[in-house]
Parts: C-alpha cells; sequence; structure tokens
C-alpha cells in the first residue's frame, strides 16, 4: 500500500478519535474531547491516507513525547525530532508497519530535516 501524508483536516481528527484498540493497546484510544488538540498547529499533525482512505497519523514534536520519557529526562539528553503515530486499528496486525513508518520518517526527513528522530514507546 501506498502511503501519502497529508494536513490533518477537522474530519480527519474525528475519525481517528473514534478508532479504538482492544486489549493492552487501548492506551493509544484518542479522547473524543481531544479533536482540538490534533489541529494544534504546533504539534504538526498529519493524516496518513492510502488508496484514498484515512489509514492514520503522525505527528512529530512536542505531542509524540510520552510522560515516561519525560520523567526520565529522555527528551533532554539530546536533540532529534520525535516521532509519534497511529494506525487505524483493522489495519494493524497485518505487515503494514514498516512501509506506514517509512513512509512517515520520509516525509519528516523532506519536510523538516531533522539530525535524529526519536520514537518513544
Amino acid at each position: 500500500m501506498r502511503f501519502t501524508l497529508l494536513p490533518i483536516t477537522r474530519a480527519d481528527a474525528q475519525a481517528i478519535s473514534r478508532w479504538r484498540y482492544d486489549g493492552p493497546y487501548w492506551v493509544y484510544n484518542v479522547d473524543p474531547t481531544s479533536v482540538d488538540s490534533l489541529l494544534e498547529p504546533r504539534f504538526l499533525y498529519h493524516a496518513v491516507y492510502g488508496t484514498g482512505d484515512l489509514v492514520g497519523y503522525f505527528c512529530f514534536g512536542e505531542d509524540a513525547r510520552v510522560s515516561a520519557g519525560r520523567r526520565l529526562g529522555v527528551y533532554e539528553r539530546e536533540s532529534a525530532l520525535d516521532v509519534g503515530l497511529g494506525m487505524r486499528p483493522d489495519l494493524t496486525g497485518q505487515g503494514l508497519g514498516a512501509e506506514f513508518l517509512s513512509a512517515g520518517l520520509r516525509f519528516a526527513q523532506d519536510t523538516y530535516s531533522p539530525q535524529a528522530f526519536r520514537l518513544t514507546v
């Protein structure tokens, strides 16, 4: 599947806020009241489309940081572009992860030219 990153729209953010992950992955469920934060320009959210459908999202920078990383001081140690992402729940586990991640990193490299990337899980 070919992935394309586009500026996130309100409709994209609303759809993402309705995605629900099962089991231990429930922590990745987006709060439906946080649609406005997905649209906040400083959080650099982008919708990911594949074959004409919304299939995921990426965010870059501040909103990609997680609380455990902050507690451990990870973000003060070195300069890197933080990467956050999510794939539509029905598409997970189908072997699309490497291609999905590569598309997001290519986009970020072309758009932001970071010296390094950091993804904290």
